[in-house]
């Protein structure tokens, strides 16, 4: 288990993965802070991505430009949550 900081609180996150040794590589990640809600989750192809109630998820066939969207939107959300929880709001 690696701990890193979140990125909107700063608070220690635990991340963990598993790896498969029938395949030779890493099958799932998934990190999470209990602090403010942040999740980061990659299973299968599969990403879940949340912070708050904001909550979204893709998978291995959407395409690169789409999943650029979707990074770049919840960064924005990233972005809005460490402002909100700097200033002592509930992150939502």
């Amino acid at each position: 288990m690696i701990e890193t900081k979140c990125p909107v609180c700063k608070k220690p996150i635990q991340h963990r993965s598993w790896y498969d040794s029938d395949v030779h590589m890493t099958v799932e990640t998934h990190e999470e802070c209990a602090g403010c809600g942040y999740e980061c989750s990659w299973s299968y192809g599969r990403y879940c991505l949340a912070v708050g109630n904001f909550l979204m998820g893709y998978g291995h066939d959407v395409s690169f430009k789409t999943q650029k969207k979707i990074w770049k939107r919840f960064k924005r959300h990233l972005r809005k949550a460490r402002r909100s929880f700097v200033r002592g709001y509930q992150v939502a």
